[in-house]
């Protein structure tokens, strides 16, 4: 080829590449970029819609039957729904129909409520909501008058408690056991969102919305023994039953009565100032008379209990006393000792005579009984008194356990010889080993809160036969002072 030709032939190449480039130069600058936008759902993109509001005004429309239901205005796109805006030549918008469609397959719209989280001091945290603050607060304040009389709680609201003047109660303090927060949000319209304040404080007394379980009262029951069939204390079961008016109230037979166990989702912390006038149990002192035979034995004189005015201050938690601490006790009325003559005793010991000790030092207050509290059974009592206080075997006998476990603490059990075993547990000491020969009113530790104690307490327990073993039971520990 000439090299005109060549010339020519590579002329008439440039000029083709030249106008193929402004032609489709020319075809791209034809097109408008258009403002759009892209909606996400849970960080995933669902496609793209020309108008935020027309998409916003659709949910609302097609939410009749959830506005209808808890009677709102308006409704919400459900939670992690992202709306931005998205330049595009070409892609495909979608109508908000179609993308409403598919975001209501894939997940619940929401409307403004408010979500209570609850934090325990340890555990799992519980989450659930309620319509209105209003509601909660007044579910809150029904749960609080299942513990504390609502005019007594009204009188600390207003501070416009009494004083005490002799003996009486007054109101410290009130607060959550937990970490309450209340935080309004978005919610889920398939969650179950309080609307009515009588349903959530069912739900906050007994931890769930199920219906309780009743019972139907024979004939010869009372609200004591239908409570310990059915692992209720007395006060569980009046608490659950707040039409009865007291545990003394009559039963009729086929009369139907709740026996629902209290699991409440917010625990009520209360402390009180209480003076009181306590019960103290009286000693029994021994004479030796040695004209008497080994087994003659007479009652010189009959013991009588005494009186003790005490101030102490009394932390409860829900219907519980959680601790107890003493500040003054005044005698009021001295206990007088039951005196017990015996005739000569070859050892010099008394051995399983009956009269069993206190365990405790004054002041000290009961601040739990025996039987259930929360569907298990409290198997002794808890008594409360003062730290590092002297805690003392009730009777003669052998220590047949002194260690520490995981519940109890520091743990002395004292075998009595005669089908009894009395148990002290939460010592901070003991000063007790297993073999010991302990007599009667011998110190066999002192007071603490070790194991599993919210406070400074002795459980003191009583075991017909050696503790967990076989065939064994436990009583009521005052059973033995009656």
């Amino acid at each position: 080829m000439s090299f005109k030709n060549i010339f020519l032939t590579t002329l008439f190449t440039v000029f083709v590449a030249s106008l193929v480039f402004m032609v489709g130069f020319a075809k791209e600058t034809d097109l408008e970029p258009k403002e759009v936008y892209q909606v996400y759902l849970d960080g995933k993109k669902i496609g793209l819609i020309d108008s935020k509001e027309a998409f916003y005004d659709l949910v609302n429309k097609e939410g009749q039957d959830i506005k209808e239901k808890y009677n709102v205005d308006n409704v919400y796109p459900p939670n992690g729904l992202e709306i931005t805006k998205y330049i595009t030549y070409d892609e495909k918008v979608s109508s908000v129909k179609e993308i409403y469609e598919t975001i209501k397959a894939q997940k619940p719209f929401t409307i403004i409520a408010y979500t209570i989280t609850v934090k325990p001091i340890s555990g799992e945290q519980k989450k659930f909501y309620v319509f209105s603050e209003e509601v909660f607060k007044e579910a809150v304040n029904s749960l609080i008058y299942s513990f504390i009389p609502k005019a007594d709680y009204e009188a600390f609201i207003n501070n416009t408690q009494p004083e005490i003047e002799t003996t009486g109660e007054k109101i410290l303090g009130i607060n959550f056991n937990e970490t309450v927060t209340i935080k309004k949000s978005y919610v889920n319209a398939e969650e179950k969102i309080f609307t009515d304040a009588d349903e959530l404080s069912q739900y906050l007394l007994f931890g769930t919305n199920e219906k309780q379980k009743t019972y139907v009262v024979k004939s010869g029951e009372n609200i004591e023994t239908i409570a310990y069939k059915n692992k209720l204390n007395t006060q569980e079961f009046l608490i659950a039953n707040p039409g009865f008016t007291g545990v003394n109230q009559l039963l009729s037979p086929g009369q139907i009565v709740s026996i629902g166990l209290l699991d409440p989702v917010i625990s009520i912390v209360y402390e009180k100032h209480v003076i009181a006038d306590e019960e103290k149990a009286f000693e029994t002192e021994y004479e030796y008379n040695p004209n008497l035979a080994s087994n003659v034995r007479y009652t010189k004189q009959a013991g009588e209990n005494g009186i003790s005015r005490d101030t102490q201050r009394v932390t409860y938690k829900n219907n519980e006393i959680m601790s107890a601490t003493p500040e003054t006790s005044v005698e009021i009325k001295p206990a007088i000792s039951r005196i017990i003559v015996m005739g000569a005793h070859s050892s010099g010991e008394v051995f399983n005579d009956g009269a069993w000790k206190w365990p405790t030092q004054s002041p000290y207050t009961i601040t739990s009984g025996y039987g259930y509290r929360s569907g298990e059974l409290h198997q002794g009592i808890d008594i409360a008194g003062r730290f590092g206080s002297s805690i003392m075997a009730i009777e003669s006998g052998i220590v047949i356990t002194s260690e520490w476990q995981k519940k109890g603490g520091n743990v002395i059990e004292v075998d009595h010889l005669n089908g009894y075993v009395s148990q002290y547990a939460h010592l901070d000491k003991r000063f007790s080993k297993v073999g010991d020969m302990v007599k009667r009113g011998d110190v066999i530790g002192v007071m603490g809160k070790t194991g599993f104690a919210t406070g400074t307490h002795l459980h003191f327990g009583i075991w017909i036969g050696k503790p967990w073993v076989g065939g064994s039971y436990t009583i009521s520990p005052l059973r033995l002072y009656q």
